[in-house]
């Protein structure tokens, strides 16, 4: 603030000047208060005035979305049958109609939905329903139930096994199956492709989803003996495996190939893996994989070991 009568600078509080005494009137407080005063004034309550603002609407926006898809997620719920599963080690309810599968909830398991969905309907929901229930008995420590009813493993199995008996096929009525890239073996006829539910890259087929045989191949600088003898070694050192141990033994139709087999056994789910790496020349190390019980309906799982050892390059 200024004095009217020097023009020298006298603080807001003091009553005269103390230069030349003049009186300070309120008239000079008022105007420097009014200069200095109402822009800071202004911007606050724009702050103030607007936040709300924006806050309710975008908290209308998300609410809206929110109720939408709790809207679309009970009608595609409430238009659908559902296949319930139920383990220790996870849960998952798969929603599905005539058409194919239609939405899923999951806690503690992880599911492709999009790859699922494509399987689903590529072999039949009916179908898709028994052979995920036949995966999650034989995987996990639960069942699956639809409408309450629980969806037993020998109805899963009915697909491909219309005849009890027919399990029997070892050497004797079989196909070759595979690729130019994975290789080929023989198989017995009424194995079909299997498309895992967890999602691997391996080329699978199977016997009513319990017995499993699969290829596949790995491109890098270790030698097959290398990647038998560090899986190996990480699973003597897993405490969901016992009796693993290593074999060196051939392979082939001619049995031109060396492999070294490593096996195990799965006491959760009574499974028997059996894995077999080897060199064929390539530049690939092959691996060939087969599981499952030792017994099923009078066939023990070394009655199919044939079928990696019939390994071959072309078809």
């Amino acid at each position: 603030m200024q004095c009217k009568k020097c023009g020298s600078s006298i603080l807001g509080t003091e009553k005269f000047c103390t230069n030349c005494g003049e009186p300070v009137t309120e008239t000079n407080n008022q105007q420097q208060f009014i200069q200095t005063q109402p822009t800071s004034n202004n911007t606050n309550y724009k702050k103030k005035s607007s936040a709300p603002k924006v806050i309710a609407i975008v908290g209308g926006i998300f609410g809206g979305l929110l109720v939408l898809g709790l809207v679309i997620f009970f009608f595609v719920s409430a238009n659908s049958d559902k296949l319930i599963c139920k383990s220790k080690e996870g849960n998952i309810t798969i929603m599905y109609n005539k058409d194919g599968l239609t939405g899923y909830t999951t806690v503690g398991m992880s599911y492709d939905y999009d790859e699922q969905k494509e399987y689903a309907k590529k072999i039949g929901v009916d179908a898709y329903t028994k052979e995920f229930s036949q995966w999650f008995a034989t995987h996990t420590s639960g069942t699956c139930t639809i409408n309450g009813k629980k969806v037993e493993q020998s109805s899963a199995n009915n697909k491909n096994n219309d005849n009890t008996n027919s399990n029997t096929t070892t050497n004797n009525d079989t196909k070759v199956v595979g690729d130019d890239n994975y290789g080929y073996i023989s198989i017995p006829s009424n194995w079909n492709k299997f498309y895992d539910v967890d999602g691997n890259n391996s080329l699978q087929y199977s016997y009513a989803n319990v017995y499993i045989v699969s290829l596949n191949v790995l491109e890098g600088t270790s030698s097959a003996k290398d990647y038998a003898s560090n899986y190996m070694y990480n699973k003597q050192n897993s405490s969901d495996v016992t009796g693993v141990t290593g074999a060196t033994v051939t392979i082939g139709k001619n049995k031109e190939y060396t492999a070294y087999q490593v096996y195990m056994y799965y006491p959760s789910d009574s499974t028997y893996l059996v894995t077999y790496w080897f060199e064929t020349g390539d530049g690939k190390v092959h691996y060939i994989a087969l599981e499952g019980p030792q017994e099923l309906n009078g066939v023990k799982i070394t009655d199919y070991l044939y079928i990696p050892e019939s390994f071959s390059l072309k078809k």
